[in-house]
This record gives structure tokens, C-alpha cells and sequence, in this order.
């Protein structure tokens, strides 16, 4: 279950200030760029105005309009203010656990990253989509195995001074019930919501200091549709 826990610990982190951002195709619409994703075989789903939709994940979501999607222009932008939008590990981990955190993201794929505010913002707030591959992990049946899984290593592991994460929970959003961890940094709160399908756990992550924005993922996922033929 270790290289689960290394994953999401990835995840988590990165979800702070740095983020990985998969960009629109000219004109706002469209396919998102196969090479966005770590794991070339996963389908990169798609962006029509606001929503997110992945056929392979059966699943489509809709953002808020005030939030945004970064697409190139954006990303120019950001980066003459000295804000880069690849992902780092932070400085705080051990160099040996960099390695093996590094070494367990290739079953991992970041589908989408959104945000409250312009990248690099201070007290900004972003959603991330990800998907793990668990096909080594036959055991993991629902979103309650996996959250359980991580929990169970995450207590054998060395974490960041200030990191607490939650019992494993459960939530009943619209039709879909996911299980979800809370969790807890010395900068800000973290929450993931996971669900397990097609062999894969897909995660809905979020960083946040205001507790108004994990009310608007919850919508999100309450008015998504996770029954998409």
C-alpha cells in the first residue's frame, strides 16, 4: 500500500502554491493535450466552456463562473511575474523521501487543476483532478479501501512537521457517495475526495483557508454527472 500513500502525499503537496496545469487548445474548447497527463494511456477528457467531461471516467463537472481555467494567456502572464505552474516537492521533505515520492507518481495522472484567483495570488484556492491507476492493487474495491490504505502507511511514514490528515469519511454528494480525508498543514486545509471506477481511484482534491470554497466543491461534485454512458 506504500507507493498509494507516496502518491497522494504528492498530491497533497503539490496541490499548495506550485501547481501542474493541463492547458485548452486554442479557442477555449476542446481535447486536452494527451501529453498533459503523467500517464500518456488515460484519456485527458475534455473542456466545453465551464465543464469538465471524461468519457473513459464516466463523469463530467462544472465550474463556477468566476473561477479560473487556466489556458495559455494565463499562463504567459503568470510566468512573467516569476509564478511557475510545474509542480515541485517542497523543500521541507527529507531527500530521501523526495526520491521515493518521485520515483510512485508514474500510475498517476493530473487530469485538471482550477482556481479561485490568478495563479500565484496570495491566499488562492484550487481543485485538482487526478486519477490513480490501481490495477497492482486488486484489493482496493471502493473509495473507503483507499482511504483506509492511506491512512494505514501514512503511519509508518515520515511526514512534513504540521501534517495531519483525518479519519477516513464518507459523504453523500447528489447521486455519488465518495470517501474523503481532511487534512491539515501549517499554511492551509486540504480536502480529497475519492471515488474508485474503471480500476482507477479518481480524486477530487482541493486546497483551501476559506472554508466557503470547499462548500463550492461540494456543489461542484453534488450537481456533477457520474453517470455518463
Amino acid at each position: 500500500m506504500k507507493n498509494i500513500v507516496k502518491v497522494f502525499i504528492v498530491i497533497a503537496l503539490l496541490a499548495g502554491a506550485s501547481h501542474a496545469q493541463r492547458r485548452r487548445p486554442a479557442g477555449g474548447t476542446g481535447k486536452v493535450p494527451a501529453a498533459a497527463a503523467s500517464n500518456p494511456a488515460v484519456d485527458p477528457g475534455a473542456i466545453d466552456f465551464r465543464t469538465y467531461t471524461n468519457k473513459t471516467f464516466r463523469f463530467s463537472v462544472t465550474f463556477p463562473d468566476d473561477w479560473i481555467i487556466p489556458d495559455k494567456d494565463i499562463e504567459a502572464y503568470v510566468k512573467t511575474q516569476g509564478v511557475d505552474l510545474n509542480p515541485k516537492l517542497p523543500a521541507l521533505l527529507l531527500p530521501s523521501t523526495k526520491n521515493q515520492l518521485i520515483r510512485n507518481t508514474k500510475n498517476v495522472s493530473v487530469l485538471l487543476t482550477v482556481f479561485k484567483k490568478v495563479p500565484g495570488m496570495a491566499d488562492n484556492t484550487s481543485i485538482r483532478i487526478s486519477v490513480e491507476n490501481l490495477k497492482t492493487f486488486p484489493q482496493i474495491k471502493d473509495a473507503v479501501d483507499y482511504m483506509d490504505a492511506l491512512r494505514i502507511t501514512y503511519k509508518a511514514m515520515q511526514l512534513p512537521a504540521g501534517f495531519k490528515y483525518s479519519e477516513t469519511q464518507a459523504e453523500q454528494l447528489g447521486k455519488k457517495q465518495f470517501g474523503f480525508l481532511d487534512i491539515e498543514t501549517k499554511d492551509d486545509k486540504r480536502r480529497l475526495y475519492a471515488t474508485v471506477r474503471n480500476g482507477h481511484a479518481l480524486l477530487f482534491s482541493i486546497t483551501y483557508t476559506d472554508r466557503g470554497d470547499l462548500e463550492v466543491l461540494r456543489q461542484i461534485l453534488t450537481n456533477g454527472n457520474f453517470a455518463l454512458k
